[in-house]
C-alpha cells in the first residue's frame, strides 16, 4: 500500500471517530469538511470582539449583539459590521437599579426595518434605518410588577413575548404595537433567579405552537390560535439532581417537528427530544461526557447543528438537515471551539456558516463535493477523452499512459496511444469515431486512433505541425508557420491555404494557441499576433488584433457558442466576445467581473452558458456575458490555475478541467441551481456629507441612508463625499466598486477596491448618482441609486452683477483683444505635472509616487494618513491649490507615470504598465489616457 493511501485511510478514520463519539454511531457519518475559513474581526480596532447574535438589515447590513462580557462593561449593545470596520450604535435606555443583572436584549427582525427584544418590563424596539430606540412597556396591559424574560419571532409582524412575576408565567403577543395576554400559568419551583435570567432559547416558536419552559422543570406547548397549553414536567430518572439550582432547561429549539432542549445538572448537560407522538420528553441518543455542554443551533434552510463543546477536551459536532441526514460538523467546528462559539448564523449551514465567538467573528465555506468532485490530487492535467462507452481516460503530465478516472492509478490505454510522456500543449480532438492528435517528438505527424477498435493510423508530413482541427470528410487543417495547409485523408492531397491566387502568409506570431472549426467552413485561430478568421470557402481571411480593441493580441482559446458568437480568452486581457453578424466586440475582464484576465479554457454547457477557466479561478458567465459567479478552492475545486487544453465537455453534459494540481468534474445543473438560491451582494451607504444649498453648512449623514431626500447642491458648492460598503463580508478588502453619473455619454468607472468616493465639479441638473460593487467570487450587484440636484441660482451670485456691469466693456474690447487672444492661445502650454510641485504639494506628490512603487493602495484616506490631515482638509487644501478634486489628482499621479513608463519602455505590454499605474483594467487605463494625452498608450513613444 502507498502512503499517501495509507494516511488517506488515517484521515478518514479520525473523523469517523469524531462522529462516532458524537452520536453514537458504531458506522460513524460522512464528515463534511472546510474549504475557507476567514476572521473577519481581524486587525479591527474595537475593544471586545464577543457577539452572540446577528441580524441582517437594510440592504444586507449586518448587526451584531455584543454578548454580556461587553456590553455589561462598555455599555455598546448592538454593533454594525460594514466588513471594514465594527461601528457601535447608541441605543439610550433609563436607569433600572432594581433589575442590576438586566441589559438591552434586541433578539430578532420583527420587521424589515426593526429589531425588537427586551428590557425589564418593556419590549425594545430598534429602528435599523434611523437607528433609534424606544421602550414599550408592558404594564399597561398586564398590570406592574412583571418582567420580560425572552421574545421571540412568530409570524411575519408577530413577537412572542415570555414575562413573569413572582407567581406566574405569562405569555403576550404582540402585533401592531400592542399587547394581547394569551395564557397565564402558575411558575413551578420559583424558576429564573438572578444569574439564569438569559438562559438562551427559553421560548421557540414552529408553525402556530410556542413551546416555552419556566427554566426549572416545566416546558410548556401552547397553540397559537386557541391559548390551549399542555405542560410536561421534566421528572425522569436520568435526572438524578442533588441540588435545585443546579437543574436549567435551555436550548428549546424545534427541527423536523421534533423539539429538543438540554438540561444541566451539575456538570452534567443532557439532551432531550420530544417527537410529534411522544407523551413526554425523553433523553436522545446522543450523549457526551462530563463537563460538556451542549448547544443547538439551526439556520434558514432547516439544518439543525448539535455541539458538544468542553473549554479543554475535543469538541464535537454533527448536523440534521432538513431530510433527516445526518453529517460529522466535527472538522468546521473544531478549529474554533477554543473561543467559545456563542451562535451560528447563515442561510445553509451545509455551504457556509458565520460563527459568533467570545473572541471574534468568523466565516467558514465548506466543500459542496455534491457539485464539484476532483481527481488526480497534485497532478497536472493535460488532456481528456471520452470513450464510446462514457468511459472516462485522463492524460496527466509527464506520464506515457492515459489514466481512468474510476481507478486513477490504472492505466487505461496502451502506451502507444501517446507514445511518450503527454506533451503539455497537446489537444485530443474526437470527431465522433476517431481521436485525433500531434505526435510528441518532432510533431511532424498525426496520430489517428479509433475509439472502437484502438487502431492507430499515423501520417507524417515534411513540416512541424505547430496547431490541428478536423473538418468533414476526413479533411484536416494543419498550421505550420506562417502557413495553413489542407490536407485530405482519402486522397492524401496537400494543398496551401491561397488567396489571390498566392500562398497566404499568416502573421500568427511565434505561437498557434487554438484553432476550431465554426460554421460554414470558417476556421478560427487564436495565436499570439491575434485572433484569425480564415473562410475556405470564398479564400478570405481577416486578423483581429489591438486595432480591433482586443485588450491583448495573444489568443489562447477560442469556443463558439451554439447562437454563433465567437468566445476567445488572451494571456492577459481577458475574455472577448465577437458576434459575426454584427461585428460587434465585447471585452469581460477582472473589471466586469472575471476571476482572471489570463483565460486558458472556454466550455459551453447545454443550456448555453459559458464556463471560463483561468490562472486564478473558474468564471460562469450567462450567455450574454454576465459574470455570474467565481469559484475557488473555497468551493470545492482541486486548483484555481487551469492548464490550458486540459478541457472537455461529456456528452452527458458534464464539464471536465483540469488544473496544475488535479483534475476538477463539475456538474453544470446543480450548480446553477445552487446559486439560485444566494441573495446577491447590495451596495449600500455608510455615511455621506455634503454642504447644504439651504444653509451653506457641511451636512454629514449617517442614518436613513436609504431613504434619502434629492441631495440639493449649489452651484459653487457642486461636491458630495461618500463612503459605502457590500453586503458580502468574506474577503470585504477584495470587493470591488464603480460608479458613475446617470448621464447620456457617462460609463462606469471603476475605483478598484476603494470604498469611498470624492466628487467635485459636478454637472448642473438633476440625476442620480449610481454606485455598484463586485464581490471577490461574484457578480456586479445592482446599483445604488442617489438623487442629486444641482441648480444655479445665479440671478443669488455675486458674479452676476460683476458679470452685468463688464459685459457693456468687453464688446469694446472684443476687437482689440481678439488679435492677442490668439496670441496667448497659441503660447499656452498644458500645466506642469503634479510630480514638479514644490513645498507641500510636493510632498504630497512623493507620497503618492511612493505608493504607486511600493504598490500601496492609492486613495484618499491613504494619502490623508501619510500627510497627517483629515481626509476633509486634503479636499480643501488640494482644490485649493491644484483645482483638482482628490479623485482627479489621485488619477493624473498614475497617468504621469504612466507616461514615464512608456517612455522608458520599461515594460513590453501595455497591460503590464496599467498594472503598475494602480489601474485595475488596460481597457479602462487606454479610455482615460487617451482622453487626457490624445493618443492610445499603444501609439505613445
Amino acid at each position: 500500500m502507498r502512503l499517501w493511501q495509507l494516511l488517506f485511510l488515517v484521515f478518514n478514520a479520525r473523523w469517523a471517530l469524531y462522529a462516532q463519539l458524537a452520536t453514537g454511531s458504531p458506522g460513524g457519518l460522512p464528515a463534511l469538511l472546510p474549504a475557507a475559513t476567514d476572521t473577519l474581526s481581524n486587525s479591527r480596532d474595537f475593544p471586545n470582539k464577543c457577539f452572540d447574535a446577528a441580524f441582517t438589515g437594510p440592504r444586507g447590513r449586518l448587526f451584531l449583539r455584543s454578548c454580556a462580557t461587553a456590553n455589561q462593561r462598555q455599555e455598546i449593545y448592538l454593533v454594525q459590521f460594514d466588513g471594514y470596520d465594527f461601528h457601535p450604535l447608541e441605543i439610550q435606555i433609563p436607569e433600572s437599579p432594581g433589575w442590576s443583572q438586566q441589559r438591552p436584549r434586541l433578539s430578532h427582525q420583527h420587521t424589515p426595518d426593526l429589531l425588537i427584544g427586551h428590557y425589564a418590563n418593556a419590549l425594545l424596539l430598534y429602528d435599523l434605518r434611523s437607528h433609534e430606540s424606544r421602550l414599550l412597556p408592558i404594564d399597561s396591559v398586564a398590570g406592574p410588577g412583571k418582567i420580560i424574560l425572552q421574545t421571540v419571532a412568530g409570524d411575519p409582524g408577530e413577537t412572542w413575548v415570555l414575562a413573569k412575576d413572582s407567581t406566574q408565567l405569562y405569555m403576550f403577543r404582540y402585533t401592531d404595537d400592542h399587547f394581547l395576554q394569551v395564557t397565564a400559568l402558575p411558575l413551578q419551583d420559583m424558576g429564573f433567579e438572578e444569574g439564569v435570567f438569559f438562559s438562551p432559547s427559553l421560548i421557540c416558536y414552529d408553525q402556530g405552537i410556542v413551546w416555552f419552559t419556566d427554566s426549572k422543570r416545566q416546558i410548556v406547548r401552547m397553540d397559537a390560535k386557541t391559548g390551549v397549553c399542555t405542560r410536561f414536567f421534566l421528572d425522569l430518572p436520568v435526572l438524578q439532581k442533588t441540588d435545585e439550582h443546579d437543574f436549567i432547561i435551555r436550548n428549546l429549539t424545534v427541527h423536523r417537528n421534533t423539539v429538543y432542549c438540554t438540561v444541566l445538572e451539575a456538570q452534567k448537560t443532557t439532551l432531550l427530544q420530544w417527537g410529534p407522538n411522544a407523551t413526554q420528553f425523553t433523553p436522545t441518543r446522543h450523549t457526551s461526557p462530563a463537563n460538556f455542554l451542549c448547544k443547538l443551533f439551526t439556520d434558514q434552510t432547516g439544518n439543525l447543528v448539535i455541539l458538544w463543546e468542553s473549554k479543554t477536551g475535543t469538541p464535537q459536532a454533527f448536523l440534521i438537515d432538513a431530510s433527516g441526514k445526518k453529517f460529522d460538523y466535527t472538522p468546521i467546528l473544531a478549529p474554533l471551539v477554543a473561543n467559545t462559539i456563542m451562535e451560528l448564523d447563515g442561510r445553509d449551514f451545509r455551504k457556509q456558516v458565520l460563527v459568533l465567538t467570545k473572541s471574534g467573528l468568523f466565516n467558514i465555506s465548506l466543500h459542496q463535493p455534491e457539485n464539484i468532485q476532483t481527481y488526480f490530487p497534485n497532478r497536472s492535467i493535460r488532456g481528456m477523452i471520452e470513450m464510446p462507452s462514457g468511459e472516462l481516460l485522463v492524460a496527466v503530465d509527464k506520464e506515457p499512459a492515459f489514466r481512468q478516472l474510476t481507478d486513477p492509478e490504472m492505466p487505461a490505454l496502451p502506451n502507444r496511444l501517446v507514445g511518450q510522456p503527454v506533451w503539455k500543449g497537446q489537444r485530443f480532438l474526437p470527431d465522433g469515431k476517431f481521436i485525433w492528435y500531434v505526435s510528441n517528438g518532432p510533431f511532424n505527424t498525426v496520430f489517428r486512433f479509433n475509439v472502437q477498435d484502438q487502431q492507430i493510423d499515423s501520417f507524417k508530413f515534411d513540416f512541424r505541425i505547430n496547431r490541428l482541427a478536423v473538418l468533414a470528410n476526413q479533411t484536416l487543417a494543419l498550421v505550420s508557420l506562417p502557413h495553413l495547409y489542407i490536407y485530405d485523408i482519402k486522397t492524401g492531397r496537400l494543398d496551401q491555404y491561397q488567396e489571390d491566387g498566392r500562398p497566404k502568409i499568416f502573421d500568427f506570431g511565434k505561437q498557434v494557441h487554438d484553432i476550431i472549426v465554426g460554421r460554414d467552413k470558417t476556421l478560427w485561430v487564436g495565436s499570439n499576433g491575434g485572433l484569425w478568421k480564415v473562410d475556405l470557402f470564398r479564400q478570405k481571411s481577416r486578423q483581429f488584433s489591438r486595432q480591433a480593441g482586443l485588450n491583448d493580441h495573444r489568443v489562447q482559446v477560442v469556443c463558439e457558442s451554439r447562437n454563433g458568437m465567437i468566445w476567445f480568452g488572451t494571456i492577459l486581457g481577458g475574455l472577448h466576445v465577437y458576434n459575426p453578424k454584427t461585428g460587434q466586440l465585447q471585452v469581460i475582464d477582472r473589471a466586469e467581473g472575471l476571476a482572471n484576465n489570463t483565460v486558458v479554457s472556454i466550455l459551453e454547457d447545454n443550456d448555453g452558458f459559458i464556463w471560463v477557466g483561468t490562472y486564478d479561478g473558474l468564471s460562469l458567465l450567462d450567455p450574454s456575458g454576465r459574470v455570474l459567479r467565481n469559484f475557488g478552492r473555497p468551493d470545492g475545486l482541486s486548483h484555481p490555475e487551469f492548464n490550458r487544453m486540459s478541457y472537455l465537455k461529456t456528452r452527458s453534459g458534464e464539464l471536465l478541467l483540469g488544473t496544475l494540481q488535479g483534475l476538477n468534474r463539475i456538474a453544470p445543473q446543480k450548480i446553477k441551481a445552487a446559486l439560485n438560491q444566494i441573495t446577491p451582494a447590495q451596495v449600500y451607504l455608510t455615511q455621506i456629507a455634503w454642504i447644504d444649498a439651504k444653509t451653506g453648512q457641511q451636512n454629514t449623514i449617517r442614518t436613513n441612508l436609504d431613504r434619502l431626500e434629492p441631495i440639493q447642491l449649489t452651484s459653487d458648492e457642486r461636491q458630495i463625499e461618500l463612503t459605502f460598503a457590500l453586503s458580502h463580508y468574506t474577503k470585504s478588502a477584495e470587493n470591488v466598486f464603480a460608479w458613475k453619473l446617470d448621464l447620456p455619454g457617462q460609463q462606469w468607472i471603476h475605483i478598484g477596491q476603494q470604498n469611498q468616493l470624492s466628487l467635485a465639479n459636478l454637472p448642473t441638473g438633476t440625476y442620480d448618482l449610481l454606485i455598484k460593487g463586485m464581490a471577490h467570487r461574484g457578480n456586479w450587484s445592482e446599483p445604488l441609486r442617489i438623487p442629486l440636484q444641482t441648480t444655479v441660482f445665479f440671478y443669488r451670485q455675486s458674479w452676476f452683477y460683476i458679470l452685468c456691469t463688464l459685459l457693456i466693456g468687453a464688446g469694446l474690447l472684443f476687437a482689440w483683444a481678439t488679435p492677442f487672444r490668439r496670441q496667448n492661445k497659441a503660447d499656452q502650454t498644458p500645466p506642469p505635472p503634479a510630480t514638479q510641485h514644490q513645498g507641500w504639494l510636493g510632498n504630497l506628490d512623493a507620497v503618492a509616487q511612493n505608493a504607486l512603487s511600493e504598490k500601496n493602495p492609492l486613495t484618499t484616506k491613504y494619502l490623508a494618513d501619510q500627510m497627517a490631515i483629515s481626509e476633509r482638509q486634503l479636499l480643501r487644501r488640494l482644490k485649493a491649490e491644484t483645482g483638482l478634486t482628490v479623485t482627479a489628482y489621485i488619477q493624473e499621479i498614475k497617468l504621469q507615470k504612466a507616461r514615464q513608463l512608456l517612455e522608458s519602455q520599461t515594460f513590453d505590454t501595455i497591460a503590464e504598465v496599467a498594472y503598475a499605474c494602480g489601474f485595475n483594467t488596460p481597457a479602462y487605463f487606454s479610455r482615460v489616457f487617451e482622453k487626457r494625452f490624445g493618443i492610445r498608450p499603444g501609439n505613445y513613444s
